[in-house]
């Protein structure tokens, strides 16, 4: 299988519709599609696709849709508030996200291993981040000091020892397990800036 057409009256791709076809490179939807759901792992595994444009009406990613594919770029629509766990986790070739201005979350090990990601636009509306959301990723590689951030807005990890640590200003949201390990941490003093933490 090397393309695939959508149907406008297909609502739902079940999961592992399309797992480890590895020779699909085209992925198209008709128009007015009523697409809605791409359900766990539906594209996981297809390494010659290496973009897709999805439907404006898809509100729901399930876990691993596009683990380990070959995207290079994809455009979130708005209608997508919650990005499951794992859900371009290994895609090593993508370089390029857009996401939703509404997004909310990013759940755990989303963009773990996205080792070419070395650029992303995080929304306002984002609420909170999973653990390991961003490791091994291109966005994190190089940085040091105590503070492991995203666009230097969301606190990532601390990597300090201080038992007393004070989040800058310019963070709005801490991520999941951030002070995990840290066994000398007694006072945290939170940012003027700072929106949400993000459970564990």
């Amino acid at each position: 299988l090397k393309s695939i057409t959508i149907p406008a009256s297909v609502k739902t791709i079940g999961s592992n519709a399309f797992y480890q076809c590895k020779s699909l490179s085209k992925v198209q939807f008709s128009g007015s599609s009523e697409l809605t759901t791409i359900e766990s792992e539906a594209f996981s595994g297809c390494t010659s696709l290496t973009s897709i444009k999805l439907p404006k009406g898809l509100s729901e990613l399930g876990g691993s849709v596009f683990e380990n594919s070959g995207l290079t770029s994809i455009t979130l629509p708005e209608s997508i508030t919650y990005l499951s766990r794992r859900v371009f986790k290994d895609c090593k070739n993508l370089s390029l996200v857009t996401l939703p201005t509404n997004l909310k979350t990013i759940d755990e090990e989303a963009f773990l291993g996205c080792s070419s990601l070395t650029e992303i636009t995080i929304p306002k509306s984002l609420r909170e981040v999973g653990m390991d959301a961003f490791t091994d990723s291109g966005l994190i590689k190089d940085q040091t000091g105590d503070f492991i951030t995203i666009n230097d807005t969301i606190l990532l990890k601390y990597q300090g020892s201080d038992s007393s640590v004070i989040i800058p200003d310019n963070i709005t949201v801490i991520g999941a397990s951030v002070f995990e390990w840290n066994t000398k941490l007694q006072k945290l003093t939170l940012g003027r800036n700072t929106v949400a933490i993000s459970q564990r």
